[in-house]
């Protein structure tokens, strides 16, 4: 195969018009979020030149991928060409970036004079607070607004950015990395598992590391280091590694944040930023208020602007991902936060609300949804009209992880077919392919017109299926082959994702127009 493409949406959903999918050297995966964007890929070791669909232009970020962007272009629509010595994959290739995205760093300020609110919360909230795969969160206020921050790993763009006035109804904002051509794990070039303190005389230090934590005061205008001192090590908690550092500041003391990724969340305290710190447990494996789900891990301290104080984690919650589960806590008579749980000792599974309730409307504005929330049971539909694919292309929508499962269409010749294929995979540490799935099903299609639609059922405690159908109509949809497992394992820690594909396997210069996704 010379051509291994995959663009991913989040399982919550695109909906979209009117975007030519055509054929552009890229092997790595990427992420698309409000507009689906013209993309395609000659793998790894293609050496031939990019040449993009008509109307769009092609950008690089790296020599593993190139993107074609709709739009006129100030020069040539082809690219240069690229050499390379890898091997393509049918799945995906090298990724765009690894690890905690760069800019997922914590930004707290010591508390600051607020304003209460006049009006008391009414009514509960129900954890998770979003069904959703946002993982390493990190939360700060701006007056009465709350911004969180996730990582998402190897997709792009990095680091989707959500908004909220109340803690527990949430919209998209955007992302803080629209591209990085660099790994995100780069030695010297990145504060790893960071957190940033804004001090009360605007000092900034950043909290940084794993197993070995250091504190960095930065200069004045935070483009540089002043300092830099180690702090205290997972030894020091007697734990084997450390992760997830945030730094705070409460009534003249630091406070670092953070987790051992085995469900233990540690509390440090100190009188000054660079230490000494004395420690203690605010969760030590108790129980998930996601059904199903495993350990609590990392997460935010969060200040209201009433002095209310919450502690937002997640939960190991696959196949869907890392689900964010909300809690208060309190402050006991040692200056330790202390987590409010439920009668059984665990996360509890609903609490009072933290806030007066801010509902929001549709939450991107252009996603097509049945009613106002998602569900652990998402359904995803796109509309491909295929007649421009090239002889060898495959093209549809996939259940995407490192276990994938799809349903497509494939030009042979003059013939066209519709195919399931089921569990390609890849290797956990290098990404390379180990298997391109089994063909579970084939039918003959005479249009050049489709809806493939992908449901899934991604709940820790449910089936973990997913079905594929298809329809020449789209209203009429036929089921075809059988249920695809869905991987559970943590070792890619993204979770599912909806995936639209269009690759070649004899030569480039086809394209498909995928006309409209949308989630049920």
């Amino acid at each position: 195969m010379r051509v291994a493409v995959f663009v991913l949406a989040l399982i919550s959903g695109i909906s979209a018009q009117q975007s030519a999918w055509g054929q552009c050297r890229f092997s790595a995966c990427l992420m698309i979020s409000y507009e689906l964007i013209t993309i395609t890929g000659g793998g790894i070791g293609w050496t031939a030149p990019t040449t993009c669909a008509s109307g769009s232009c092609c950008k690089y970020s790296n020599d593993w991928y190139s993107q074609c962007i709709p739009g006129s272009c100030t020069g040539s629509s082809s690219s240069a060409i690229l050499s390379s010595t890898s091997t393509a994959s049918i799945v995906s290739g090298t990724p765009i970036t690894s690890g905690t995205t760069v800019a997922t760093s914590s930004t707290s300020r010591v508390s600051s004079s607020s304003t209460k609110t006049a009006v008391s919360p009414t009514g509960s909230f129900i954890n998770p607070v979003l069904y959703e795969d946002f993982a390493d969160n990190d939360i700060f206020r701006l007056n009465d607004t709350y911004y969180y921050s996730a990582s998402n790993m190897h997709f792009s763009p990095g680091a989707p950015i959500l908004r909220s006035y109340d803690l527990v109804n949430w919209e998209f904002v955007g992302h803080s990395v629209p591209f990085l051509n660099f790994g995100s794990h780069m030695p010297g070039t990145c504060y790893y598992d960071c957190g940033l303190l804004i001090d009360d005389d605007d000092t900034m230090y950043v909290v940084y590391g794993g197993t070995n934590v250091s504190v960095a005061q930065l200069s004045a205008d935070g483009l540089s280091q002043v300092k830099t001192q180690p702090v205290f090590n997972a030894a020091d908690a007697g734990r084997n590694g450390i992760e997830g550092n945030r730094l705070y500041k409460r009534d003249g003391y630091y406070y670092v944040l953070d987790d051992d990724s085995q469900g233990t969340t540690v509390i440090w305290k100190a009188t000054s930023p660079f230490g000494p710190y004395t420690k203690k447990i605010l969760v030590d494996n108790i129980n998930s208020p996601v059904p199903g789900g495993g350990t609590l891990d990392q997460g935010s301290l969060i200040q209201t602007q009433n002095d209310d104080w919450y502690f937002m984690s997640f939960s190991w919650a696959y196949p869907a991902g890392r689900l964010p589960v909300l809690a208060p806590i309190t402050w006991g008579s040692d200056g330790f936060p202390l987590l409010i749980t439920d009668s059984s000792g665990g996360w509890g599974s609903s609490y009072p609300n933290p806030l007066p309730p801010h509902p929001l409307s549709n939450w991107t504005g252009i996603d097509n949804f049945q009613g106002t929330e998602l569900s652990p049971f998402p359904v995803g539909t796109v509309v491909i009209d295929f007649t421009k694919m090239a002889d060898g292309d495959v093209a549809g929508l996939a259940a995407f992880r490192d276990v994938t499962s799809w349903i497509g269409v494939i030009r042979n010749g003059t013939d066209y077919i519709i195919q399931v294929r089921v569990n390609a995979t890849q290797d956990e540490s290098t990404w390379a392919t180990t298997s391109t799935g089994t063909v579970m099903a084939n039918v003959p299609i005479k249009g050049r017109k489709v809806w493939f639609r992908v449901s899934l059922d991604a709940r820790a405690s449910g089936t973990k299926l997913a079905q594929f159908y298809y329809s020449t109509n789209g209203s009429s949809f036929t089921s075809l082959g059988p249920s695809a497992q869905l991987s559970s394992g943590w070792q890619i820690f993204m979770g599912y994702r909806f995936g639209i594909f269009n690759f070649a396997t004899k030569a480039l210069g086809g394209s498909i127009l995928a006309t409209q996704f949308v989630n049920a």
